[in-house]
């Protein structure tokens, strides 16, 4: 255990005798607390999750990744301090950016420590009690309340008693304690709503969508922030003299934080009021109504899935888009398999999701905000977009495909992949050219084929050479990765693995291969009998690669051994 969480273990235990008081055992609550948050420093949080590579090595030390995570979004938040001409509104960005962040983070972080009740399994069976049980549950969330929210506010708090005065700084420590308050009431909300339509199982996939989405708002941010930053600038909006203000969460602490540095508007005491106020009320009935009902829910909840006698279902085959892809796009037979598998089990693995699906997101953003920029400062009548550019989106969907494709190998349940060696394929490369069709209708031709339309509808059928030459080419680097950078059997892969030199070095060649493709796309965007000519190569090319993958027998596969 690091020094944080021993520190923050200590002062968690020094009413021991108010403990006593309440029926609980410090002992045993010492015990508890001490276990998970040694548990804590080995689990990678929410946002750690993310960034995970292949040859991560098992977390030590993610609590203060954590803080440190924490620290550096304080820091950018202070970033909102340059918006509009007074301090209210500004304070009332920064607490907006606080706000969401922190409930996002929580919603996603308290998935295991809420919605995680296999510690029951261990304590409920020793002679613990409930109000040491309930104890430890409580201290272990205000411990992981701390460690987040302190390193988060402490840039807030320096800036505060610099900027304005140290009485002021004090109220601000007050204002976030009030937010968080505020933020649990948001968040016990959330679960409740969430636990009266699915049960915590599925609630914890939705929360990996969650957190997904949390990753392409913080990327949204950073291009749009500064943009925001330079609009307010200009227009001088001042928030505290509009009334819709006091409909604004984040404008109730600002107000309050207010207090203190001077002139404060009628609407900014009104919001005072209301930031002392509702979130004293708002935790009054999360105490009183919201906690109870929510524990009642969890446990009955997973008493009932675990207690459920089985029951025989019949089972209804609906035909999806993977049935109706394979047909059309892979023979019957291990190809037909490879697809079907892959197509789901992309679906499914979390892990998977976790990687891809962002780089979805981070696309929408930077072509929505090229997009912005296109039309706010009216490009599109100095550079009118040509034919020429219509395979642009076309290269920069790619980055998705070849993420996919990297990923396909890889699961953290890989050790399952021992059905393809006790009844082995008998063509191993047919099952991963059916994956490898699957994650490419998924992830590319079900973004880049509607793209195409709209470009042809938009752009004239002059763009249909730059098209079908920019298609054929992502196809063909996405193969080539597939059949080059190692041939492995799809989700049958420790996620763990390291990289061998030659690997990488095979995989940054053929990224280059990649930037030389599109630069050549680039030279011979204007001669339409050349683009032709080329396009058919590629489209040759691609067939005798996709040839080449599914002829593979197992000599030239990787095998892992399970």
């Amino acid at each position: 255990m690091n020094i944080i969480n021993k520190g923050l273990l200590k002062a968690a235990m020094a009413p021991l005798g108010f403990y006593q008081r309440l029926g609980a055992d410090p002992a045993q609550v010492y015990m508890i607390l001490h276990t998970k948050l040694t548990l804590d420093d080995r689990t990678h949080n929410a946002m750690q999750q993310m960034r995970r590579k292949q040859n991560d090595k098992p977390a030590t030390m993610a609590t203060l990744g954590t803080m440190l995570y924490s620290a550096v979004l304080g820091l950018l938040y202070l970033g909102v301090f340059a918006i509009g001409a007074e301090g209210i509104t500004r304070y009332t960005f920064y607490f907006s950016m606080f706000l969401v962040m922190l409930c996002s983070l929580l919603i996603a972080d308290f998935t295991s420590v809420l919605l995680d009740v296999r510690d029951n399994y261990i304590i409920l069976t020793r002679p613990v009690n409930d109000r040491t049980f309930l104890l430890a549950r409580l201290l272990h969330i205000l411990i992981h309340l701390t460690k987040l929210v302190l390193p988060m506010s402490l840039p807030g708090l320096v800036y505060t008693g610099i900027k304005y005065n140290w009485p002021s700084a004090a109220l601000f420590l007050v204002v976030v304690v009030l937010l968080t308050l505020f933020s649990i009431f948001v968040i016990n909300a959330v679960y409740l709503a969430a636990m009266r339509l699915v049960s915590p199982r599925k609630f914890q996939a939705i929360v990996s969508y969650m957190q997904i989405i949390l990753t392409v708002v913080v990327y949204a941010s950073y291009q749009l922030v500064p943009r925001m930053m330079v609009n307010m600038g200009e227009t001088r909006f001042r928030m505290g003299e509009h009334w819709y203000a006091l409909l604004v969460p984040s404008f109730w602490f600002g107000a309050l934080t207010r207090i203190f540095q001077g002139y404060v508007t009628p609407y900014e005491i009104a919001g005072a009021i209301m930031g002392i106020v509702l979130p004293i009320v708002a935790i009054w009935i999360v105490v009183r109504y919201m906690a109870g009902v929510f524990i009642r829910n969890l446990t009955l909840s997973y008493a009932t899935q675990e207690n459920a006698p089985a029951q025989e279902k019949l089972i209804v085959q609906k035909k999806g888009l993977s049935e109706t892809f394979s047909k059309l796009l892979s023979p019957k037979g291990f190809q037909k398999a490879g697809f079907l598998f892959a197509w789901r089990l992309s679906g499914r693995s979390r892990d998977f999701r976790m990687k891809v699906l962002p780089s979805i997101g981070y696309f929408v953003v930077f072509l929505g905000y090229a997009v912005y920029r296109t039309i706010s400062r009216d490009e599109s009548v100095a550079y009118p977009l040509k034919p020429s550019h219509a395979a642009i989106f076309l290269y920069m969907t790619t980055f998705t495909l070849l993420l996919a494709v990297t990923q396909m190998s890889y699961s953290d349940q890989w050790k399952a992949s021992w059905v393809f060696y006790a009844r082995p394929l008998q063509k191993p490369g047919a099952f991963i050219l059916g994956a490898f069709k699957a994650l490419t209708t998924k992830f590319y031709l079900l973004l880049a084929v509607p793209y195409c339309v709209l470009a042809i509808i938009l752009l004239g059928p002059a763009a249909i050479p730059n098209l079908l030459f920019g298609l054929f080419n992502a196809l063909l680097i996405a193969a080539t990765m597939t059949r080059f950078a190692g041939m492995q059997l799809p989700f049958a892969n420790p996620t763990k693995t390291n990289v061998s030199v030659s690997k990488f070095f095979r995989a940054l060649a053929l990224y280059g291969l990649a930037g030389l493709m599109g630069g050549f796309h680039y030279l011979i965007s204007g001669f339409t009998l050349l683009l032709i000519l080329c396009s058919l190569l590629a489209l040759a090319a691609l067939w005798l690669v996709l040839h080449s993958i599914a002829n593979l027998g197992w000599n030239n596969v990787e095998q892992q051994e399970v």
